[in-house]
C-alpha cells in the first residue's frame, strides 16, 4: 500500500498531491532565474519533513541551450 505524497514550491506553485495510480502534470513559471526550494507537504510517514528539493529556473536563452543539448 502507497500513500498520497504531495509537495510544493512556495514561490512558484500551490502544493501538488502525488496520488498512486494517478498522472500529475505540474507547470512551473519563474520571474527570475535561480534554485528555488521545495518541500514535502503532506505527513507521509517518518521523515517526510526531510524530504526537500530544489528547482532551477534558467533564463530563456538557456534554457533553449538545454533543450538543445537534449537532442542528439
Amino acid at each position: 500500500m502507497d500513500v498520497i505524497h504531495s509537495f510544493w514550491v512556495p514561490r512558484l506553485a500551490g502544493k501538488l498531491d502525488a496520488i498512486p495510480g494517478h498522472v500529475n502534470r505540474l507547470r512551473l513559471s519563474a520571474d527570475q532565474p535561480g534554485d528555488y526550494a521545495g518541500a514535502s507537504a503532506e505527513f507521509s510517514g517518518r521523515g517526510y519533513t526531510g524530504h526537500v528539493f530544489s528547482v532551477r529556473a534558467h533564463a530563456p536563452a538557456d534554457w533553449q541551450t538545454f533543450l538543445q543539448g537534449m537532442n542528439p
